[in-house]
C-alpha cells in the first residue's frame, strides 16, 4: 500500500512510501520530524493511498489520523524548568550508591561535578556488572503536577561503551515516575534521549523531581557527561 502525505499537487510531500498491511492486524504508521520535500509551503494537504494489488472486496479502515507541528526542545527555552537547577535557583543535591559484584558498597563513592549545564561523573573501580550497582541521582526541588504533561530531554557522552544505562525521571520516592528504561551508550557518540507528552505513572503530584541513572556494567574509569537537560510543561 502506498502512503503519501503531500500537497494537493502530489509533488511537495512529507512522506511517500509503500508498506505491507497484514489481514486483521492493526498497522500503525508513525513518522516524526518530517519536512516538505520542496521546501515551500503547502496551501492544501492531501493524504493519498494506493491499493493497487489489494484483493477485490477488501474492507479497509483508516483511523486516528494525527498531524501536528513537531515539538522542538531547546535547552535555552525560557520554559525549561531544569535551567533553574543548573543555575542554582532551584535547590538540588547529588546521591550515589555504587557496589561491587557481591553487592558490597564501594568504600570510595564517586563525586559528580556540575559545570554550566554539564554534569560529569567518573565510574569508580570495582563497580559491579549488574543493574543497580552503579546508582547516581540528581535530587531537585522541582515539582510536577499529575494533571499536566511534560517534555524531557538530555544528552549523554561517555568515553567507553556503557551497556544498559538506566535513565529514570521520577519523584523522590522512585516509584511515581515519568520514564524508567535502559539504554546502550556508545563510546564517544553523543546520545540524546527524548521523552514527549509524559505523565506521572501513579497519577499523583510529585513534590520533588529526581533524575536517576544506573551505570552498573559500565567500565571503571569511564567519564560520563550528562548535559542540556530539558524539563518543561507540554503546551
Amino acid at each position: 500500500v502506498t502512503f503519501k502525505l503531500t500537497d494537493a499537487g502530489d509533488s511537495n510531500y512529507f512522506i511517500e512510501e509503500r508498506n505491507d498491511v497484514q489481514a486483521d492486524v492493526p498497522f500503525i504508521l508513525k513518522r516524526e520530524g518530517v519536512t516538505l520535500k520542496d521546501g515551500v509551503d503547502a496551501d492544501a494537504i492531501r493524504l493519498f493511498f494506493d491499493f493497487g494489488g489489494s484483493p477485490a472486496g477488501t474492507h479497509v479502515k483508516i483511523s486516528k489520523i494525527y498531524f501536528e507541528e513537531a515539538v522542538v526542545l531547546n535547552y535555552d527555552d525560557a520554559a525549561n524548568l531544569w535551567k533553574g537547577v543548573d543555575d542554582g535557583s532551584v535547590a538540588s543535591s547529588f546521591g550515589y550508591w555504587f557496589a561491587d559484584d557481591g553487592w558490597g558498597e564501594l568504600p570510595n563513592q564517586p563525586v559528580a561535578t556540575l559545570d554550566g549545564n554539564t554534569y560529569e561523573i567518573t565510574i569508580p573501580d570495582g563497580t559491579g556488572s549488574s543493574q543497580w550497582q552503579g546508582q547516581f541521582h540528581i535530587d531537585t526541588q522541582l515539582t510536577a503536577s499529575a494533571s499536566k504533561e511534560y517534555h524531557f530531554q538530555l544528552e549523554m557522552l561517555a568515553d567507553n561503551d556503557c551497556p544498559g544505562v538506566t535513565i529514570k525521571l521520577t519523584d523522590a520516592g522512585d516509584s511515581n515516575f515519568f520514564c524508567e528504561g535502559r539504554h546502550d551508550i556508545k563510546a564517544d557518540e553523543p546520545y540524546v534521549y527524548t521523552l514527549k507528552i509524559a505523565t506521572l505513572k501513579d497519577g499523583t503530584d510529585a513534590d520533588a523531581i529526581r533524575l536517576f541513572f544506573d551505570f552498573g556494567g559500565t567500565p571503571a574509569g569511564t567519564k560520563v557527561k550528562i548535559s542540556k537537560i530539558i524539563f518543561k510543561e507540554a503546551q
